[in-house]
């Protein structure tokens, strides 16, 4: 990864510097970058050469455009994006805090917490709805917490519905992260805006229990017991099976839910 590092400094020279590796996983690989133009830190996602197929580069340089085009306090902005040669990268603010997935390993949230993390990223949702944009991959490890604010990150196999066709997902194709997807989409049905719901449901749920919900396990029925009252009957209909049977906006969620 040092090579990476290296080619992706000389590239980006003088504008940003390089410094080390935070991160990697399947869409690409993050570095902790500096501005000295603006005198703040960046993060740098870059999509590895060998990882480069058509559609890899197709879906990072979407990620860029759709981050690009959704200004909202909770969810990650993009500042600059380049490619040279056969590098492609774009630069989003450096977020210091933990993921939710991080934070959840110490226990559950409080309901207040719970409450201030929903009708936030309920927000961030809805004006990403908006604008278009599905999600497809909702998670507490797509969550950062930066202090008390959520950021809505990682919309790198996010769909947009103004192309009527996603050409970047072959049909039956399941993509996303297996154990927070709505049933539909497990089933390889397209997603939409009810699907995104139902994961952050889950995810709510997995905050607030500090259990992961699946409805396929017997324990999940049990996991209801841990959830306080008052946000029971939001997340029940969030996460009924049937999308047209859920909250058909995240708005709606939201609202149920304060």
């Amino acid at each position: 990864m040092s090579d990476l590092r290296d080619r992706l400094a000389a590239a980006m020279a003088p504008r940003y510097i390089v410094d080390r590796e935070l991160g990697s996983g399947g869409m690409g690989t993050v570095f902790l970058g500096h501005d000295p133009e603006l005198g703040r830190e960046v993060a740098i996602k870059v999509l590895p050469p060998e990882l480069a197929t058509a559609v890899a580069v197709e879906r990072f340089l979407r990620e860029a455009r759709l981050l690009a085009k959704l200004a909202h306090p909770n969810i990650v902005p993009v500042y600059d994006s380049h490619t040279s040669g056969n590098l492609r990268w774009f630069v989003m603010p450096r977020v210091r805090g933990d993921t939710l997935a991080h934070r959840l390993e110490a226990g559950p949230l409080p309901t207040g917490d719970i409450l201030r993390l929903a009708t936030a990223l309920l927000d961030a949702l809805q004006h990403a709805h908006e604008h278009g944009v599905i999600h497809r991959d909702i998670k507490p490890a797509n969550i950062f917490l930066d202090g008390e604010r959520p950021l809505l990150a990682d919309f790198g196999i996010a769909l947009l519905q103004a192309v009527s066709e996603d050409k970047l997902t072959d049909v039956n194709q399941v993509v996303g992260t297996a154990r927070y997807m709505a049933p539909e989409q497990r089933a390889g049905l397209e997603a939409t805006e009810r699907s995104d719901i139902y994961a952050l449901a889950m995810t709510l749920c997995e905050a607030v229990t500090g259990r992961r919900w699946d409805m396929l396990d017997p324990a999940s029925v049990a996991t209801w017991r841990s959830v306080p009252v008052s946000l029971r009957p939001a997340l029940r209909r969030a996460l009924r099976v049937d999308p047209a049977a859920r909250w058909q906006s995240a708005a709606d969620f939201r609202r149920a839910l304060i």
